[in-house]
């Protein structure tokens, strides 16, 4: 065909590409007195799928109206539909999460509703499968934003590019609206460009549109075409394979033909158009190609290879068993190499797009939206072998943070990750050190009997450190220890600081306000001169704990997990290897934490009832009026309840120190290690904790007691008075 293109059509084709095609817009202009007017105007642009356009004036130039065109390549090439399928389905997947000053929002509310109740006949999958299709095959898609009267985004609704028609102001060279065709009768509305969405590739022959990557594919995507319909018509033409030649001398009329061809297939069997019959001088030559002279297998595979490049996608996940290796590892890899080359770089721009053109263009303060991709099941997999791979680094001396930059573990900088460590423990064979029976690497799950207790006095004890195991005195625990609990309390105080609030304004603050509510209501019967009686007033005031309990673990739940966190990360790094959150040690720790800390409204109510008990008995004794005692029992209560709002700093505090320490602990058994070693705050002032310092630096197997009684510093069996305030912890030891 491309022999045939004559002179003219060249032209045409240079034309296109340096802009010569007309496309209408329109210019806003203020008239003398200032009103608005939009004048018509063309422009020289060409149109955003020019190749195609080329090819198809060359089907008319050449007067080809038999010429065989993909028209709608999702819809005629199979490869096509299952590479863009494939893309649409796995990024559909992966949900756009709002959050507004880093909190996930709800998504019931404006504006993340959005992209979860999308419009009615969109819901959060389609919005995307949609958006993805149209940037393959026309290389843009757009959005409508729908509005309320009041100017807000009610829903999105995604449009048919080739149903819209940018109208251009010449004077600021940009887009004002665009012309949207809708109805068979030529319908249209104009849409302002503040109310579209456009997500583009970059086209270098119009800056307004988008470009297809199949563009540059339109001519094998037809050759391919052309050869299944060759192939399909081969076996539906009858005068191409006749399956018998009948010859003879004479010569036939058609007459004679038939009632040949009728004896040989009443003889024979089979139909008419199976049987040729020619006469004297008569022949048959099969003109043009027929299917053998032609390798559509190769064909095929060499076009659809090409599909599988210019959409990005890897043979495998189309099910082409012939061009890829059908092996579970392979497709696993196959699927890690589509997130990574296609889908994450397409999801970003998505995030950069809605980012300016709803986020900033809306002014929705404090909103940042984000693909989570943490739920790619493909990806964790990997992330298990890119730290199987880290570590081997780790282990040679790589920096920890050099480490997280290069394999994006996700856990961004530490403190002293700039610093690379190597063993020690490799020596020559004779000159290995005693070390009294301690064990210098230990196994997962040792079976060697217990090391003897190493007292203070007793010398060196083994003790983790960033991955090693050194010797180390009272004074060296008590650095490390140190030094571990001012990291931990830069991580925790905002926790602390965050939790104490909760309590204080959304927990103690409403039990206060219930209870005086009630206090004030209250009336001792149907005379108000009736004496009042302790007991009906406890029974009427003092809450039921029940509603408070499940509200109080509501509130922990979140700051619990944190802290566990914090704590379990600690002691994997001083160990060296990799800890599991969410393992069933953690969940029965922080199930056992939510039960301790329900005996806060135990002791509320203790408090409570003691106080309308001495209030209203000091009372009667003195003779007072029932108005002077529901005053005092006002006064007294609202007393009890500032002191419980006041200690909230307090339970904050120990709350989440004890969590840490059980994360400590936790962690410690899970990876195998049998000892720890008592590090107090040397010199405190507390004198109630001075027997919690007299134990540093002893060494005991984790859950035996250490000579002060407790297993571990905030020992959930420990007394109030030895967990309020505590600052101890337990170094893992060797």
């Amino acid at each position: 065909m491309f022999d045939g293109i004559k002179t003219t059509l060249r032209e045409k084709a240079i034309n296109f590409i340096f802009p010569q095609q007309e496309i209408k817009g329109i210019a806003a202009t203020r008239d003398g007195d200032g009103n608005l007017r939009l004048d018509s105007y063309s422009t020289s642009l060409p149109p955003g799928d020019m190749f195609t356009h080329v090819l198809n004036e060359a089907d008319q130039e050449d007067n080809n109206s038999r010429r065989i065109r993909i028209t709608s390549p999702y819809l005629q090439n199979v490869w096509v539909m299952a590479c863009i399928n494939v893309g649409k389905i796995n990024l559909a997947q992966v949900p756009f999460r709002l959050k507004l000053n880093d909190k996930d929002m709800d998504k019931r509310i404006y504006p993340a509703r959005l992209f979860d109740w999308v419009s009615p006949n969109l819901n959060r999958f389609s919005l995307w499968e949609g958006t993805f299709t149209w940037r393959r095959i026309r290389g843009e898609a757009f959005w409508e934003k729908q509005r309320a009267i009041d100017g807000t985004i009610t829903r999105l609704n995604i449009l048919n590019p080739d149903q819209l028609e940018e109208q251009v102001d010449r004077t600021m060279d940009m887009i004002v609206s665009w012309k949207y065709t809708y109805g068979l009768g030529g319908e249209y509305r104009i849409i302002l460009a503040s109310d579209i969405v456009q997500f583009k590739n970059y086209n270098p022959y119009n800056k307004y549109r988008g470009l297809s990557d199949l563009t540059a594919g339109m001519l094998g995507l037809d050759t391919d075409y052309a050869a299944q319909l060759f192939n399909r018509d081969y076996f539906r033409n009858p005068a191409i394979k006749p399956k018998v030649i009948i010859s003879s001398d004479q010569r036939m009329n058609e007459n004679d033909a038939n009632a040949k061809r009728d004896q040989f297939i009443q003889k024979h069997g089979g139909e008419k158009r199976d049987v040729m019959v020619m006469g004297q001088g008569a022949g048959a030559q099969l003109l043009g190609a027929v299917q053998k002279d032609i390798s559509f297998v190769d064909l095929s595979k060499w076009e659809r290879s090409k599909v599988y490049a210019l959409l990005n996608t890897p043979a495998a996940l189309v099910q082409d068993t012939e061009g890829s290796s059908q092996n579970k590892a392979d497709i696993t890899a196959q699927r890690v190499q589509l997130y990574d080359n296609n889908l994450i770089p397409e999801m970003h721009y998505y995030e950069s797009v809605i980012d300016s053109e709803i986020i900033q263009a809306e002014k929705l303060t404090g909103v940042v939206g984000a693909f989570d991709l943490s739920v790619i099941e493909v990806l964790r997999e990997g992330l298990s072998s890119k730290l199987d791979t880290a570590k081997k680094y780790w282990d040679m001396g790589v920096p920890y943070n050099n480490l997280d930059e290069k394999f994006d573990l996700g856990t961004g900088p530490i403190e002293g990750g700039d610093v690379g460590y190597i063993p020690s423990s490799v020596v020559p064979v004779g000159t290995e050190p005693q070390i009294n029976n301690v064990t210098l690497a230990p196994d997962k799950n040792p079976i060697s009997p217990p090391a003897p207790v190493i007292e203070p006095t007793s010398g060196k004890m083994m003790v983790y450190c960033d991955g090693k195991i050194l010797p180390m005195d009272v004074k060296g625990l008590f650095d490390l220890s140190s030094r571990t609990r001012r990291k931990l309390k830069r991580q925790l105080d905002p926790i602390v600081s965050a939790f104490r609030k909760d309590l204080d304004e959304k927990y103690f603050y409403k039990m206060r306000t219930d209870i005086l509510k009630k206090m004030a209501d209250y009336s001792p019967g149907e005379k108000a001169e009736m004496p009042y009686s302790p007991t009906d007033i406890i029974v009427n005031i003092v809450p039921d704990m029940k509603p408070y309990n499940d509200k109080l673990e509501k509130i922990s739940d979140p700051y619990y997990a944190a802290a566990y966190q914090v704590g379990a990360k600690d002691i994997a790094v001083n160990i060296g290897r990799a800890f599991v959150m969410n393992n069933p040690t953690m969940l029965a720790t922080l199930a056992e934490k939510k039960i301790h800390i329900k005996e806060i409204n135990n002791t509320i109510g203790r408090q409570l009832r003691k106080k309308i008990r001495k209030i209203v008995d000091d009372g009667l004794k003195n003779g007072d009026r029932n108005e002077v005692i529901k005053q005092s029992l006002i006064d007294g209560l609202k007393g009890t309840m500032k002191d419980a709002q006041v200690r909230a700093a307090t339970i904050a505090q120990t709350e989440i120190s004890g969590v840490v320490n059980n994360s400590r602990i936790d962690t410690m058994k899970e990876l195998g290690v049998q000892k720890h070693a008592w590090s107090g705050s040397m010199g405190a002032k507390e004198p109630r904790i001075d027997h919690h310092g007299s134990v540093d630096g002893e060494v005991r197997m984790i859950g035996e007691k250490f000579s002060n009684g407790l297993r571990w510093p905030h020992d959930n069996a420990a007394d109030a008075e030895d967990v309020i305030n505590c600052e101890c912890q337990t170094m893992p030891a060797a």
